[in-house]
């Protein structure tokens, strides 16, 4: 038996004898610092044991809170240990590549002060794909500021739990008929606001342009 099958067997006999909002902030927190641990084996699991245990769908939103709320300590954990490492490595050896500590908080600062780069650190917590501990660990290291890191990380990672709890609680084949039978809904959607922004920039740019009042020395030459 792998590793990986062990480790899932584990989850799913944990999630069978804890409560369930306990399983998700203890996994969520265990997930982030023990890297082989999934982030999908956790909530997908979750999720299969709260319509088991016929609990409401309207609770996964407070499952994806909790369980958001256990990897932002977990991730905090490596955004400190990355600024100390930072700390001690930067004023040693960054002369060798041209770096110094203020360099570093420069940039870290220039980052956070962008409104764009909330939606940026927040995309990179809330895809799937990407994984969670090297951006703990680079937002640490570019001293990205705290709080920017921790809202970007909680409200992302509760978007992407809520994803994982939703295909636990359905299943991955009910989520894609329900994705199929929407996708017409959300592609009228588009439309209408795609209609609607070009109606607002034909009014704004069809405007007729007011005539140009002549000054009053040019009009006395004309009588």
């Amino acid at each position: 038996m792998s590793d990986f099958s062990v480790l899932t067997d584990l989850i799913v006999s944990a999630a069978h004898k804890m409560p369930v909002w306990l399983f998700v902030l203890v996994g969520s927190f265990l997930e982030e610092i023990i890297s082989p641990i999934p982030t999908y084996a956790v909530m997908v699991t979750a999720g299969t044991v709260a319509r088991v245990q016929r609990i409401s769908v309207l609770l996964l939103p407070v499952l994806a809170i909790l369980s958001s709320l256990g990897k932002t300590l977990a991730s905090y954990i490596y955004y400190v240990l990355a600024d100390v490492v930072e700390d001690i490595l930067v004023p040693r050896f960054g002369k060798y590549i041209g770096v110094t500590h203020a360099d570093v908080e420069l940039m870290g600062a220039k980052l956070s002060a962008r409104r764009g780069d909330w939606w940026l650190l927040f995309s990179l917590r809330a895809i799937p794909i990407i994984p969670s501990v090297p951006v703990s660990v680079v937002a640490g290291l570019i001293k990205i500021d705290r709080n920017l890191f921790l809202s970007t990380t909680f409200v992302g990672t509760a978007v992407k739990n809520l994803l994982y709890l939703v295909v636990g609680f359905f299943g991955l084949d009910a989520v894609r008929r329900a994705a199929r039978d929407v996708r017409f809904l959300v592609a009228a959607i588009i439309m209408l606001v795609a209609c609607y922004v070009g109606y607002r920039l034909y009014v704004r740019y069809r405007r007729p342009s007011t005539p140009i009042e002549k000054p009053a020395e040019d009009r006395l030459l004309d009588k």
